[in-house]
């Protein structure tokens, strides 16, 4: 774990990632919390021409629907550029051969995908972070009453949480595998974002269970593993 650690500070600068954790948490502020005159309104249009409405956010508002439809549409760019980018360059100039010597075609497999993995769960957690802080700053923090008891809000958030962490989760996953896929076949960090990003939005349009995405992601990890293989076999 520390040879981990000490390899991914060295691959990746944390500024990037903090960067990127803005930018996602961008897409947090996009998404409608209130409505007036029956038009669904942003934080931005609180902030900017409602500001009588900020009264009545509270939590239940502010974090019953922030993973929405500009953070899908917008993950698998700004979860997988910064390590495509590293990735795809160590393919380009070859120096994968070397670390594949090292240790195993497997052992490298692993770490790239954790690599990713571990860089999408920080921009997660830094850019919920940075949400629930400004927030703090700008709204007031007490549900608002008026609309659901202590008990339904809690009650509404475990649900919230159970619906949509997992599957958060299983396409994250299933955008890095593409990326990873992507990026071993063209080792260009350009096509390894664009595609997986065009792939993703199509199948989102199609696929709502979240057992059909872990059932994805279970066929894209053989898959990628498969072409590791055989790009390992021409070393």
């Amino acid at each position: 774990m520390k040879q981990f650690y000490k390899e991914y500070r060295n691959r990746y600068e944390f500024k990037y990632i903090l960067m990127l954790s803005a930018c996602v948490c961008i897409t947090y502020f996009v998404n409608p919390v209130d409505k007036v005159n029956n038009h669904l309104i942003t934080m931005i249009d609180v902030l900017v021409s409602h500001r009588d409405r900020i009264q009545y956010i509270g939590w239940d508002t502010l974090f019953s629907n922030f993973w929405g439809e500009w953070f899908i549409f917008t993950m698998p760019i700004l979860f997988t550029v910064l390590c495509v980018r590293v990735f795809a360059e160590e393919l380009k100039s070859g120096t994968y051969r070397y670390v594949i010597l090292r240790i195993s075609e497997a052992k490298y497999f692993r770490r790239i995908i954790m690599e990713f993995i571990v860089t999408a769960l920080l921009i997660i957690l830094i850019s919920v972070l940075i949400y629930a802080l400004v927030s703090m700053i700008i709204f007031p923090m007490y549900p608002n009453i008026q609309i659901q008891s202590e008990d339904d809000l809690i009650l509404n958030s475990l649900l919230y949480t159970c619906k949509t962490v997992p599957r958060v989760l299983a396409t994250i996953v299933f955008v890095i595998l593409l990326a990873y896929i992507f990026a071993v076949l063209t080792m260009d960090k350009y096509l390894a974002v664009i595609f997986p990003f065009l792939i993703e939005y199509m199948v989102d349009q199609k696929i709502t269970n979240v057992f059909l995405y872990l059932a994805l992601d279970i066929a894209m990890y053989w898959v990628a593993e498969y072409v590791m293989r055989r790009r390992a076999e021409k070393i």
